[in-house]
C-alpha cells in the first residue's frame, strides 16, 4: 500500500503516485483499482468522437480490456453517455460509467434465504453504467448487488451465474478493504455500518433469479 505522504491536492487535480488526476474522484478510483490488483493505464488514447474532438477517456484496464469513465455526480449527462456511447462504436471495446463513490454497508448476502438472512459488508452508494451492442449506456447490475457487479467488471467471475458463496465474501471483502483505505487516504469519509433491511433483497424471485438488466443503487 501507497503511504499518504504521496497525497497532494492542487484545485482540482490529485496526485495519487506519480500521476496527477484531474479530480479527486479519479485519484480515489485509482487508488482503489491499485489496491485490487488491477492494472490499469490513466488517459492512454485520444479519440475523435462526433462534436467531441479530442476526446480522453479515464482508465483503461489492461487485463479486462475495458475503458471505465468517472463521473462525481448523481447522474450521467446526455452528454456523457453519447460520448461513452460514441467510444465503443469507434473503438468496439466495452466501456463502463461509474458515477459517484463507494460507501460501505449491509445488506443480505445473493445467498440469503427467509430463514437466513445472512448480512454482509457490500460497496455500495454509487451507479454503474455500461455501453456495449446490447447497452446503451444504460445501468447495469447482477444481483442487486454492486459487489457482485464491480467483480464481473473486472474480470473476477467468469460466468456472472455462477459463483460460490466463498467467492462472493472474498471479492466483497476485498472491495470493502480497497474503499476504506482509498477513502482514508483521500481523507473521505465513508457511511458504514448501516443495516439496510428491505423485501428486495429478501424476495423469492431475487434469490432464484439472478438479472443483469435489474438496476440497484443506494439511496445513501
Amino acid at each position: 500500500m501507497k503511504s499518504k505522504s504521496n497525497y497532494k491536492h492542487k484545485g482540482l487535480d490529485t496526485v495519487f503516485g506519480d500521476v496527477v488526476y484531474r479530480s479527486k474522484a479519479e485519484a480515489f478510483w485509482a487508488c482503489f483499482l491499485t489496491e485490487v490488483d488491477v492494472r490499469f493505464e490513466y488517459e492512454p488514447r485520444k479519440f475523435s468522437l462526433n462534436n467531441h474532438n479530442g476526446y480522453i477517456p479515464d482508465f483503461w484496464l489492461n487485463d479486462q480490456k475495458i475503458w471505465v469513465e468517472i463521473k462525481n455526480s448523481d447522474m450521467i449527462t446526455e452528454d456523457e453517455k453519447a460520448k461513452s456511447n460514441g467510444l465503443f462504436e469507434i473503438d468496439d471495446h466495452e466501456v463502463f460509467t461509474i458515477n459517484g463513490l463507494p460507501t460501505i454497508n449491509s445488506f443480505h448476502s445473493p445467498f440469503a434465504t427467509k430463514e437466513d438472512p445472512k448480512y454482509t459488508e457490500e460497496i455500495s452508494g454509487f451507479g454503474i453504467c455500461l455501453s456495449n451492442k446490447d447497452y446503451k449506456c444504460e445501468p447495469f447490475v447482477i444481483d442487486l448487488s454492486s459487489s457482485v457487479t464491480m467483480a464481473f467488471m473486472l474480470g473476477m467471475l467468469p460466468d456472472s451465474k455462477t459463483y460460490s458463496e466463498s467467492e462472493y465474501q472474498k471479492f466483497s471483502y476485498k472491495f470493502c478493504s480497497a474503499a476504506r483505505f482509498s477513502s482514508e487516504y483521500f481523507d473521505l469519509k465513508l457511511i458504514g455500518d448501516i443495516i439496510v433491511e428491505g423485501s428486495y433483497r429478501e424476495s423469492d424471485s431475487f434469490i432464484k433469479n439472478r438479472s443483469r438488466d435489474s438496476f440497484f443503487k443506494s439511496d445513501i
